[in-house]
């Protein structure tokens, strides 16, 4: 083999090995704000046609910030001061705020019973007195 052909076959093999290293370099993740809450191992309905389930949530503030399909990809997320539940495969959709009032029948909410604040046995009683008193 003469000198000038052993040397390209030598270049060719430096570049060779030198692509092989340069296409097996590592992927850094790029960081991420913490979330205020992450939701983990749960069966999250989206509301989203391509990807309609996911097992884990991120949220931050008011806003869905992720949802994820594979373990571990939510922790990026978890900060020191990240609310973090695991849902233990619990169910989860989306909540359905109705934002409006019909006032004719909002005031009718003052004299008779209002149960729209009402959530334990205590405050049914106080809500059902004021309104027995309100007829005496």
């Amino acid at each position: 083999m003469s000198k000038g052909k052993f040397s390209s076959n030598v270049i060719i093999l430096f570049v060779l090995i030198f692509i092989s290293f340069i296409s097996c370099k590592k992927e850094v993740a790029e960081p991420v704000p913490p979330a205020d809450l992450v939701l983990l191992d749960g069966d999250i309905y989206t509301v989203d046609e391509d990807n309609p389930r996911a097992r884990d949530m991120v949220i931050t503030g008011n806003t869905i910030t992720a949802v994820f399909n594979v373990d571990g990809e939510a922790d990026k997320y978890i900060g020191e001061n990240t609310r973090v539940i695991d849902l233990g495969g619990k169910f989860v959709t989306p909540g359905i705020i109705d934002g409006h009032v019909h006032f004719n029948r909002a005031g009718a909410l003052i004299n008779d019973a209002n149960l729209m604040m009402v959530s334990d046995e205590e405050g049914l009683k106080t809500e059902i007195d004021r309104v027995v008193e309100l007829l005496d």
